[in-house]
């Protein structure tokens, strides 16, 4: 009878739980999602200080004032203006903008790479926005786009392919394309009177718009 006691307990002891230890009570690390925050879009001023004068070169922008940490980037939105009044050259590979503005300024913009403007293009004064062999888009597969077309040359190919873009070509001064076609897959308004309005077509540069045009070769 005492052997099979025995033999009782030490095969109860077998499943008896030895009390937890420290270790074993400690939290066990866990991966916690965040909440998905993103960087605000910046309004970049070009404001050249550096050479070259080339828009990868935060040195040559200000943002609210101050010198960027880094160049304009995915829906920033640059501006030129009289205040640095100087040539610039955009040669950030494949950059999209959410508007582009040209406002004062008077000198050479010249795209080494295409540029596409989600937002608004405002073309508002004598400068030369030069394209090149490349393409400057206005609109994209996330939004339609608009070109307002105030004053300037465009040399080169501009494209607004999204149904639902809109172009505003205001009465004065003159604008001219030199060498490039428009392309508008949306809506245009064209407003002109007897002495102003006018496109000036160069070196044989085609455009879609219908309304004044005057031969500038």
């Amino acid at each position: 009878m005492r052997s099979l006691l025995s033999l009782r307990g030490a095969f109860l002891k077998l499943f008896e739980r030895a009390p937890p230890s420290p270790r074993s009570l400690r939290a066990r690390p866990c991966v916690e999602a965040l909440e998905t925050r993103l960087v605000p879009a910046s309004l970049f001023v070009w404001n050249q200080t550096a050479t070259p004068a080339v828009w990868s070169n935060p040195a040559n922008w200000l943002v609210g004032g101050a010198v960027p940490a880094a160049a304009p980037a995915y829906l920033d939105s640059v501006k030129f203006t009289a205040t640095k009044n100087v040539d610039s050259t955009d040669e950030i590979g494949s950059l999209t903008v959410q508007d582009f503005t040209i406002d004062g300024y008077t000198s050479t913009i010249t795209l080494g790479t295409s540029l596409v403007v989600q937002g608004t293009f405002t073309f508002s004064t004598l400068a030369t926005v030069d394209v090149g062999t490349r393409v400057l888009y206005v609109g994209n597969a996330d939004a339609a786009g608009s070109f307002v077309w105030n004053a300037g040359t465009l040399k080169g190919d501009l494209l607004l392919d999204k149904t639902g873009t809109t172009t505003t070509i205001n009465s004065a001064p003159v604008k001219t394309l030199d060498g490039g076609v428009i392309t508008n897959f949306g809506t245009i308004t064209w407003t002109t009177d007897a002495a102003n309005g006018d496109i000036v077509l160069k070196k044989n540069g085609v455009s879609s718009f219908f309304g004044r045009q005057t031969d500038g070769k």
